[in-house]
């Protein structure tokens, strides 16, 4: 799973229009073109923007789904050679 780590930027900018003014918040994320390159990441690649907290979290859910499916493999490797060794006998 690739990711890269940022921070989120937010600053007021002031325009003027119409004898208004506008006071947006706006927000940057900045990435570095080297982070973005060693991490195998592309131009024009779609990708999420997500907490850090609920990623984390997602990580161990990955994780644990890896360990299931791995204990899964390993006991119907085991099933079937028991269910071998009960059609010989």
């Amino acid at each position: 799973m690739r990711f890269l780590e940022s921070v989120i930027r937010c600053y007021k900018r002031e325009y003027k229009q119409k004898k208004e003014d506008y006071m947006p918040l706006d927000a940057i994320i900045n990435l570095k073109k080297e982070k973005i390159e060693s991490h195998g990441f592309k131009c024009d690649e779609e990708v999420i923007i997500a907490p850090k907290p609920e990623f984390q979290e997602l990580i161990e859910i990955h994780e644990k789904y890896e360990k299931l499916l791995k204990e899964n493999k390993e006991l119907t490797k085991q099933l079937k050679k028991y269910k071998q060794l009960e059609k010989r006998n």
